[in-house]
């Protein structure tokens, strides 16, 4: 009963969200007396048209039903409603009734296609994050190698594997090591790092000038917190003594604005776009590898897969609980070493780009493959499995098993693997 109630309480909640943006109001209220006035001067006695032979309030209240959803309507059809009692003898009820079902009809349109359109965005917004993450990856492997090609006798050290090694550092200690790494390999002269937390920018390091402040208004940065993206400064009009040589924002696992770093000072030669580029993908990631303990509620039997697979997964999760955001997971239980050999042969070709895997090793000769498969549906997943047994040869494997789930049933595919694994 609680649950049912609780459900109930959201939808309202959610109708009603249109209602705290006093704009609209103002709109439906001016409108409404608008349409009444007119509405007065052409027919006095049936301001609303109900009569008429073209049922025009009709139409009104369905663009403004369409727009902001079932509750507007129903308020416009009460207001005309409390205004009828001045201006009509016999009021049309029937005409009401009639008004009140397209309203119904139209305002459940309005929410299931912004149902549809929030999906699609959120969908979108996952897919965008994730290609940027493997880009930010992508791209950090490639100066790396470009730094070890350059300075390997000098330096031996990859430049991700110096980021990552930051993790062990003390956390007081990793952003002031960050920007002296960053010294180190692009001549960062002066540059300062601020972590937001809420609203407030923290200064979390410094190098090479105390002065660097963080000012929303000064133009940089307010042009960064506007648009989100990194802002240099040949993107200002003017220059003066307090412009600094570019802002650059990071972001989290979420694409959510995390920290920023205001670059004051670099050698003219150094400061160029490729190595611009290169050092917001650094803090991009340092920032990534920072908040990865996303506190999410991660059942137990899950616990079998790494922290990255588990992110995603409940990120998933969330999305398909949230906006009905189809997900699947293929999972295949290979029990002899050839098989095992031909699925890891298959993992290097043959998965998109947004597709994650999670090998699950029990011993040499038993080991469980999970596919998580972003925004597919079980018929989708279905093929994936299909392509799976064609493409992979498993010849001996007697006991090979398999299984395929929508996401919001992964508790059963996590039962299965954690009720087998014990048996042996």
């Amino acid at each position: 009963m609680n649950r049912i109630r609780v459900f109930f309480r959201r939808l309202l909640n959610k109708r009603l969200e249109v209602l705290t943006n006093y704009i609209i109001w103002i709109e439906i209220i001016g409108w409404t007396a608008t349409f009444m006035l007119f509405g007065y001067l052409f027919r006095p006695t049936d301001p609303f048209f109900f009569t008429a032979k073209y049922e025009v309030f009709l139409i009104f209240m369905t663009i403004f039903t369409l727009f902001y959803g079932t509750v507007v309507g129903i308020i416009m059809l009460g207001v005309s409603y409390g205004a009828s009692l001045n201006f009509y003898t016999n009021i049309p009820y029937m005409q009401m009734m009639e008004y009140l079902i397209f309203v119904l009809i139209y305002g459940e349109f309005h929410y299931h296609w912004n149902r549809k359109i929030n999906i699609s965005n959120e969908n979108n917004m996952y897919t965008k994050n994730r290609l940027r993450m493997l880009g930010n990856a992508f791209f950090l492997t490639k100066i790396s190698h470009d730094q070890l090609e350059k300075s390997y006798i000098i330096r031996p050290m990859s430049l991700r594997g110096a980021i990552v090694s930051l993790i062990n550092e003390p956390k007081d200690k990793r952003t002031t090591l960050l920007l002296e790494r960053l010294s180190h390999y692009y001549g960062i002269e002066a540059a300062a790092y601020y972590h937001f937390e809420n609203d407030d920018a923290i200064k979390l390091a410094e190098i090479g000038d105390s002065n660097i402040v963080y000012d929303k208004d000064h133009p940089m940065i307010d042009k960064m917190l506007t648009s989100l993206k990194s802002i240099y400064v040949s993107d200002i009009e003017t220059y003066d003594k307090n412009s600094y040589l570019a802002v650059l924002p990071s972001f989290d696992y979420l694409n959510e604005l995390r920290g920023i770093l205001i670059l004051k000072k670099m050698p003219f030669m150094m400061f160029n776009i490729d190595n611009i580029l290169k050092i917001e993908v650094i803090i991009n990631y340092f920032e990534q590898e920072e908040n990865k303990d996303i506190n999410f509620d991660i059942p137990q039997i899950y616990k079998v897969c790494s922290n990255n697979f588990l992110f995603e997964l409940m990120r998933l999760t969330k999305l398909s609980k949230m906006y009905g955001a189809e997900s699947s997971l293929c999972a295949i239980h290979a029990s002899t070493p050839s098989s095992i050999g031909m699925l890891d042969h298959f993992l290097l070709n043959s998965l998109r780009v947004l597709d994650l895997f999670e090998r699950i090793e029990i011993s040499s000769d038993d080991c469980y493959y999970v596919f998580l498969l972003p925004f597919e549906n079980i018929s989708g997943a279905l093929s994936f499995e299909k392509r799976i047994m064609d493409k992979v040869y498993f010849g001996d494997d007697t006991n090979l098993q398999r299984m395929v789930v929508s996401i919001d049933a992964a508790n059963r595919l996590f039962d299965w693997i954690s009720t087998s694994s014990q048996r042996k």
